[in-house]
This record gives C-alpha cells, sequence and structure tokens, in this order.
C-alpha cells in the first residue's frame, strides 16, 4: 500500500486518480500553525528533495509526508530489525522511500540497543525512573539486539545515488541519540537545510541531554529555531518531550 493512502476510502481515491490525471493531487491540508502545515512550508522554500527519517521505527513519518504532498525521497534509517520488517512491507509501492536497517551515530560501530515492550522507546539508552513510572510497560526492556551504526557522512554516497544533488531534511527520533547522529552528519551538514529533532523537558533516558544543550548544539552549527511542538505530556499536563524544528537562514 502507497503511504498516505487510506484503503477505507475508495471515493477520496478515486477522486484523487482523477485528478492526477490532469496533472492536480489531493493532499491533507494541516491546519495553521501545526507541524505539518509548518513542514509544507518548509518543504517549498528549501526545496526539500530527501528526507533522512533517523529512528523510523515503521516509517509512520514517511506516511504522514506522503499525506501532506511531499513526493520526493525518503531515506528511513532503523535497526531494530523487527521494527525494519514492517517498514519495508509498508513501503511497497513506493518508488521514492528506501530502507536502510542501521542506526546512524557519531562513528561506524556496532552498538547494543535497548528493545522495549514499547516499540517506540527502544533506545541505547536505558529508561529513567520518571520514565518508568510515567510508561510503565513500555518502558520495559524485553531484549537487546548488536545493531550497526553508521554516520551520515559515509552514508551520503549511498543517498546521493537517490538524489544526485541532496536538499535534506533531517528528521531525528533516536531517543536520546540525536547529538550524536549530529555528530556524525558534521562532515555533510552544508547539505542539511533543515532538521527535525525530539528534544526532552523531562528526560526520560539515563545519561539524555536536555533539550537546551541539544538546542544549543544545533544552533552552535549554524541552525535557527523555527518552532517547537508538543509530542508528549505527562499525567499532570506538563509537556515531557516537543518535537523541535531548525532552520538553516537562506
Amino acid at each position: 500500500m502507497t503511504p498516505g493512502r487510506n484503503p477505507q476510502c475508495p471515493v477520496k481515491n478515486l477522486i484523487k486518480s482523477i485528478l492526477q490525471q490532469f496533472g492536480y493531487d489531493l493532499v491533507r491540508l494541516p491546519y495553521p500553525g501545526s507541524l505539518g502545515r509548518h513542514l509544507q512550508e518548509i518543504f517549498r522554500d528549501s526545496d526539500i528533495n530527501l528526507v533522512c527519517d533517523v529512528g523510523a521505527r515503521h516509517g509512520e513519518y514517511s506516511g504522514e509526508l506522503r499525506g501532506y504532498g511531499y513526493h520526493g525521497w525518503v531515506a528511513s534509517f532503523e535497526p531494530v530489525s523487527e521494527n525494519f520488517q514492517t517498514i519495508t512491507k509498508n513501503r511497497h509501492g513506493d518508488n521514492h522511500w528506501k530502507g536502510f536497517n542501521m542506526a546512524l551515530g557519531s562513528a561506524p560501530t556496532k552498538l547494543e540497543i535497548n528493545v522495549t515492550a514499547g516499540s517506540a522507546m527502544s533506545s541505547f539508552h536505558k529508561p529513567n525512573e520518571y520514565a518508568k513510572n510515567e510508561f510503565t510497560e513500555d518502558s520495559v526492556i524485553t531484549r537487546t539486539e548488536e545493531v550497526d551504526v553508521q554516520t551520515l557522512a559515509a552514508m551520503l554516497p549511498e543517498l546521493k545515488k537517490l538524489v544526485p544533488d541532496p536538499r535534506i531534511y533531517l528528521k531525528l527520533d533516536t531517543q536520546g541519540f540525536d547529538l550524536e547522529v549530529l555528530k556524525g552528519a558534521e562532515p555533510v551538514l552544508k547539505h542539511v537545510h533543515a532538521l527535525q529533532s525530539e528534544v526532552s523537558i523531562k528526560p526520560i533516558y539515563e545519561n539524555m541531554p536536555p533539550y537546551a544543550e541539544a538546542i544549543a548544539a544545533y544552533q552552535s552549527h549554524g541552525f535557527e529555531l523555527a518552532g517547537l511542538y508538543p509530542v508528549h505530556a505527562d499525567k499532570s499536563g506538563a509537556v515531557i518531550e516537543f518535537d523541535c524544528v531548525m532552520i538553516r537562514p537562506s
């Protein structure tokens, strides 16, 4: 199934098919002020033609982008084997979506990743006590898995086979490993025109960088803060994590 297409809406798919015959497309219009609307604007203004989805889990993000009207290349990086099998199924029929069964980090190596009961929380770090209290069963480590780690710089030649002149949107959701990915991307950051990182107001992993440190690291490489979008809130309603969008001024 092509990501972004809803098999339960045959009328919508029919209309979409007719519009495409005349060179038009039917896309979801996110509401003003939303992350989706912001991404549409960034992709348009920065001519983004390659999204590197690092920590892709099941590839949900690619499906969201297709729903927003993005038709360019997506490269999904996911180290956990079970998650990657799901990506392989989900990207079937999408000719501009490639998966890589690996993590990205600061140096090529192999590392043990903690696979949790809730697949969204698998991480190279261990959940802390706050996470155990807040997310209960989802934070339980069920096993570890040795995974390959590469750098974005080392992967760029492979990515250029997809897009010879890449203008990258770097989406990071690595459960506390985002700054390691940034370090490994430093030699090729000129190709990254905007990025998105999940930053924690309340860290949920041991040794996880706090949000201020993460934002400062991106700023040190010439990116400016463009938006913060709440991802999770705790039981009291306080924000745990934000999706932090950073852009490189033109």
